[in-house]
């Protein structure tokens, strides 16, 4: 089966997050093509879509912070917030979006020190950049 990709189509405008709709030419194993439409929300305009482009920067971070007690026993910061979009409380941990001129560094401490008042000093990449889910890539 072989995909090409032949349309992006912007369907919305929006400040934070759109949604585009992907149109593939699909090739069958028996040569029949269809056209199949694929649905996307994006942080990024049209012309800097992953599916374009794979860039190598994420849109943001997470941030599982801990403190290790002089007791070695591990606490972990897990925090309660509003979410509009779902109309209730979720429990998560700290993350963020990068702004303009950002590296994960400093968008992580900015985050943490924003959503859980942790001063971080001790940072480290424990995981490779990847989506969180597959329809927001």
């Amino acid at each position: 089966m072989e995909w090409k990709l032949i349309d992006i189509i912007k369907e919305t405008n929006h400040k934070f997050l759109n949604f585009y709709t992907l149109v593939y030419q699909v090739t069958e194993d028996d040569g029949q093509v269809k056209e199949y439409q694929y649905y996307v929300a994006s942080r990024h305009e049209k012309d800097d879509l992953y599916v374009l482009h794979q860039s190598s920067r994420p849109d943001g971070v997470i941030i599982p912070c801990y403190y290790v007690d002089e007791n070695n026993e591990i606490s972990l910061l897990i925090m309660s917030q509003f979410r509009p979009a779902l109309k209730r409380v979720v429990t998560s941990i700290p993350a963020g979006l990068l702004d303009d001129g950002d590296d994960l560094f400093s968008c992580a401490k900015r985050e943490a020190l924003e959503e859980g008042g942790v001063i971080i000093d001790d940072l480290e990449i424990i995981a490779p950049a990847s989506p969180t889910s597959s329809g927001l890539c």
